[in-house]
C-alpha cells in the first residue's frame, strides 16, 4: 500500500440504455457494465476486447486512443469501478523518446525505440460509477489524463454492437451486421429504438453565473489546450506552427504539448453562451480550460470555467497491482468507504 493524490471529476448520467425519443424502454447503467464483463469472460484474447476508434469520411482520426477492457469491479455495494487500457500513441511500432536533462536549443535528437510485437504502451484509466445517485467519476493520478472520451465512445460502442439485445446478422462480406434491438426472445423487436450513452460534468453553476453576470466587464478570453498529435492534420499544422516561430524541433505523433493564449475580446450574450456550451461538451484533458479577465480585476487574474466543475483532490492509502495499475477492487473499496465525503462536491439535495 501507498500514499497516492487522486482526482476524482464527477459526471452526471443523463442517459444509459434503450430508447425511443426520450423514453427509455429498456438497459441501465447497472444491466451495462454486468453485460460488458460477461462479454469481456467470453473474449479468449485481451485484445479481442479493443474498440478502436472512429475515423471520418478523410480517414483522420478523432483523436481517440484505442482501448481496452480491463476490469468491472463489483464489491458489497450498489457501485463500480471500471477500468481500462488505453493504448499510447506510436508510428509503426515506436516510439520517440527525449533526453530529461536535454537543454533548450541544444541538438540533441530524440531517441527511437522500437515496441516488442507481443506490447500493448498504454495506461490505465478508472472510472467510479454510482448508479443509485446517477452519477460516475474519472479517477485520474495526477498528471495523467482521464480518457474519458475513450471510456464514453466505449460504452457508445458496445451498446449499439455487443449486448444482448442487439439483434445481429453475418452479412454477406462476413461482416456483423445490426438489424435492430429488443429486450428479450419473446418481445418484439420494435422500431426507432436507439441505444444511448449520455453524460455531462457536474458542475456548481454559481461560477459560470457570475461570469454570465458580468459578461460586460469581460475584455480578455485566455485558452489552455493540450494537444496530441495523433492525426497527420494535427501533426502538420503544429509542425507549421513551429516553423512560423523560427523553431526546428521535430514533431512525431507520440508527443504531446500544452499551449497558452490569449486575445482581447468582449463577448456578445450569444457568445459567450456558445463559448462556455464549447467547454462543458468538449472532449477536454485536465489542462484544457477557457477562462475571462474583467476591467477592474487585479492584472492577470482570470475567471476560469474549470472553477466550476465538482472535482474533488484527496490522498488515498492504495495497493498497485504493479507499476502502472492500480488494484480497482482495492480502490473501489477506498472510493466507497469515502463515499459520503466525497459526494459532497455535489451538493445534492
Amino acid at each position: 500500500m501507498r500514499q497516492e493524490e487522486l482526482i476524482i471529476t464527477f459526471y452526471k448520467i443523463h442517459k444509459c440504455g434503450y430508447y425511443i425519443g426520450n423514453d427509455r424502454k429498456f438497459g441501465s447503467i447497472e444491466d451495462t457494465l454486468f453485460q460488458l464483463q460477461e462479454w469481456a469472460k467470453k473474449a479468449s484474447l485481451f485484445t479481442d476486447t479493443a474498440i478502436l476508434p472512429k475515423t471520418d469520411e478523410i480517414g483522420a482520426s478523432f483523436d481517440l486512443r484505442n482501448t481496452y477492457f480491463y476490469e468491472v469491479a463489483k464489491a458489497n455495494s450498489d457501485n463500480f469501478l471500471l477500468t481500462f487500457w488505453n493504448e499510447l500513441p506510436d508510428v509503426e511500432g515506436e516510439v520517440a523518446t527525449l533526453s530529461k536533462a536535454k537543454k533548450i536549443g541544444d541538438s540533441t535528437k530524440c531517441e527511437i525505440k522500437t515496441l516488442a510485437d507481443d506490447v500493448i504502451p498504454g495506461t490505465a484509466s478508472y472510472f467510479w460509477f454510482l448508479p443509485k445517485i446517477g452519477y460516475y467519476a474519472t479517477v485520474c493520478k495526477k498528471g495523467r489524463t482521464s480518457n474519458n472520451s475513450e471510456m464514453i465512445a466505449y460504452i457508445r460502442e458496445f451498446l449499439e454492437t455487443y449486448t444482448s439485445y442487439c439483434i445481429k446478422r453475418m452479412n454477406e462480406n462476413g461482416e456483423i451486421e445490426i438489424l435492430g434491438y429488443k429486450e428479450n426472445e419473446n418481445k418484439p423487436h420494435e422500431k426507432n429504438i436507439s441505444p444511448y450513452f449520455h453524460a455531462s460534468r457536474a458542475e456548481d453553476k454559481e461560477e459560470i453565473n457570475f461570469i454570465n453576470e458580468n459578461r460586460t466587464k469581460i475584455r480578455k478570453l485566455v485558452r489552455k489546450e493540450s494537444i496530441e498529435y495523433s492525426s497527420n492534420i494535427r501533426l502538420n499544422v503544429m509542425k507549421n506552427l513551429l516553423i512560423h516561430m523560427g523553431v526546428k524541433k521535430p514533431v512525431t505523433k507520440t508527443e504531446k504539448i500544452k499551449i497558452k493564449y490569449e486575445i482581447d475580446y468582449s463577448p456578445s450574450e450569444e457568445e459567450l453562451f456558445q463559448l462556455i456550451n464549447n467547454w462543458e461538451t468538449e472532449k477536454t484533458d485536465k489542462y484544457d480550460d477557457t477562462g475571462f479577465q474583467f476591467q477592474g480585476d487585479e492584472p492577470g487574474k482570470t475567471h476560469w470555467l474549470s472553477g466550476s466543475i465538482s472535482r474533488i483532490k484527496k490522498d488515498f492509502s492504495i495497493d498497485y497491482y504493479d507499476d502502472e495499475v492500480i488494484n480497482p477492487k482495492i480502490l473501489l473499496e477506498v472510493l466507497n468507504n469515502n463515499q459520503s465525503d466525497l459526494i459532497k462536491v455535489l451538493k445534492l439535495k
